[in-house]
């Protein structure tokens, strides 16, 4: 899970803050620091991204994201999805809490994806019970990853999917191994 800047802008633009019930603390981003101002210019603090910490919030601002988001092109995820050998789906057809259970599911049947790796196995157990919905992903090398899909957005359950699929790569590569001889 991400914690995005409170004014919404950015990095290196500068914006009025909804947060804290209007006290007027204005937030700007430059070199990851976060300045925190009052709006008539007093009481000026920086505050470091060690200071910070990843989840800690400054005078209720949250804290700045350094990093720009990774982004995965189709010949990327044509590769990665090589390093996955089964996609368990379970959830109930008629609960709203399902969407990014299903909206994965969409993905991994996209002919592109099938026909990067023949061998995957995307199974759905479509239920009227009033379970949780989860996603249970297997990659070749028998590590699973399990997803309490109602509490996911598709794009971050995918993402940490192919972070895990880029971990493996990496491992594979170092190792000499292809992913290709693994049965």
């Amino acid at each position: 899970r991400r914690i995005l800047p409170v004014c919404g802008r950015e990095r290196g633009r500068s914006g009025r803050s909804e947060f804290a019930g209007g006290r007027g603390w204005r937030l700007s981003f430059a070199d990851s620091r976060a300045y925190l101002l009052t709006t008539n210019g007093e009481d000026r603090r920086t505050v470091s991204k060690e200071e910070r910490g990843d989840h800690s919030f400054v005078r209720g601002v949250a804290p700045v994201e350094d990093e720009m988001p990774l982004k995965i092109t189709k010949e990327m995820s044509s590769h990665l999805i090589k390093y996955v050998r089964t996609v368990n789906f379970s959830f109930n057809a008629f609960d709203s809490r399902t969407r990014s259970a299903r909206e994965v599911m969409r993905q991994f049947e996209a002919q592109r994806l099938v026909r990067a790796n023949p061998k995957l196995k995307v199974k759905a157990d479509v239920h009227s019970r009033p379970s949780a919905p989860e996603v249970k992903v297997s990659f070749v090398d028998g590590t699973d990853l399990t997803f309490d899909s109602q509490e996911y957005i598709a794009a971050d359950m995918l993402m940490d999917i192919w972070r895990a699929a880029m971990k493996l790569d990496d491992e594979f590569e170092l190792e000499g191994k292809n992913v290709e001889d693994v049965a």
